[in-house]
């Protein structure tokens, strides 16, 4: 259940980041959560809710998109 809160707030604050709906979401964060050792080892609810933030800062900022495969 927490998994599942945690994929729908991402896909609510991320939805002008990604194209791919809950799919894209769900696929990039978590694919995402094994490539830095701050998420490697948090559960994957934790880990979604941790990159999603940044990643929708980094949006907010214009710094970079959430969905580099989407553009």
């Amino acid at each position: 259940m927490e998994s599942t809160d945690s994929v729908e707030q991402a896909v609510v604050a991320l939805v002008n980041e990604f194209t791919g709906g809950i799919e894209e979401v769900t696929k990039s964060l978590g694919g995402l959560q094994k490539l830095f050792k701050e998420t490697a080892n948090v559960s994957p609810a934790e880990a979604i809710t941790k990159i999603g933030v940044v990643v929708n800062a980094l949006g907010a900022e214009g710094q970079a998109s959430g969905c580099w495969r989407c553009r």
